[in-house]
C-alpha cells in the first residue's frame, strides 16, 4: 500500500488526494473449526486489513486535501452474518463489521483530528455472490457516487440490503434462524437453494 501511495503520488505528481475507495475483498475463510487458520487469515487480513492498511497508507495524501472523502466497502454482511442458514462465513462477516465499525468510529476521529476528513458515506454493498447479485456493477457505482455528492453517511446498496437491514433492525433476536433467512429470501426475490 505504502508503494501504491507512493506511485499515485509520482504518477499525478501531488502531494494530496481527494477520494479514497477501499474496495477489496475476497470470499473464504467461512467456518473457523473447518477451515485451515492460513484461509481463515487471508480472507479477514484482505477484507478488514486492506482496508486498514489503506487508509493509514493514503492518510497523510487525505489530510494534505483541502476535502477529502474515505469510501469503505463494507457488505450487508456487515450487518448480517449469514449468507443463508446452512453456510458458515465468520471470516468475511468479521471482517465486514470491523469494516462498518472501523468506519463508524472514523467519524469521532476525523472530527477532531482532521476536520475536513469527514466520513460522507459507508458503503454498505449488497452483494450475493455471483448469480444472485441483483445490482450490477455499474448501478452499484452510481448509487454510491450519488450518496456521496449527497453527503449521505451510510448508502445501501440494492434492494436486498434494504431490506435485510430492517429486517435485522426489526427483529436482531431471530436474524440468525432459517426462517428468518427464508422470509428474507422470499422478500428478496432470492432462491433458496440449498
Amino acid at each position: 500500500m505504502l508503494r501504491f501511495r507512493d506511485e499515485v503520488s509520482v504518477q499525478h505528481a501531488t502531494n494530496r488526494i481527494h477520494l479514497l475507495f477501499n474496495n477489496a475483498g475476497i470470499g473464504g475463510g467461512g467456518s473457523i473449526i473447518v477451515n485451515e487458520r492460513a484461509e481463515w487469515e487471508r480472507t479477514f487480513n484482505i477484507c478488514w486489513g486492506g482496508v486498514y492498511l489503506s487508509t493509514r497508507a493514503f492518510l497523510p495524501m487525505l489530510r494534505a486535501a483541502d476535502e477529502a472523502h474515505i469510501i469503505n466497502t463494507s457488505s450487508m454482511n456487515g450487518f448480517w452474518a449469514s449468507v443463508g442458514p446452512y453456510t458458515p462465513h465468520t471470516a468475511y462477516s468479521a471482517a465486514k463489521f470491523a469494516v462498518k465499525g472501523f468506519t463508524e468510529a472514523l467519524i469521532a476521529d476525523f472530527r477532531m483530528n482532521a476536520p475536513h476528513i469527514i466520513e460522507h458515506m459507508h458503503a454498505e454493498r449488497a452483494r450475493r455472490f455471483v448469480t444472485d447479485a441483483p445490482t450490477s456493477a455499474a448501478e452499484a457505482a452510481k448509487i454510491i457516487l450519488d450518496g456521496v455528492r449527497a453527503d449521505r453517511l451510510r448508502i445501501l446498496v440494492g434492494p436486498d440490503a434494504h431490506i435485510i437491514d430492517r429486517m435485522v433492525r426489526e427483529d436482531p433476536d431471530h436474524a440468525y434462524e432459517p426462517e428468518f433467512y427464508e422470509r428474507f429470501a422470499t422478500e428478496a426475490g432470492w432462491s433458496l437453494g440449498r
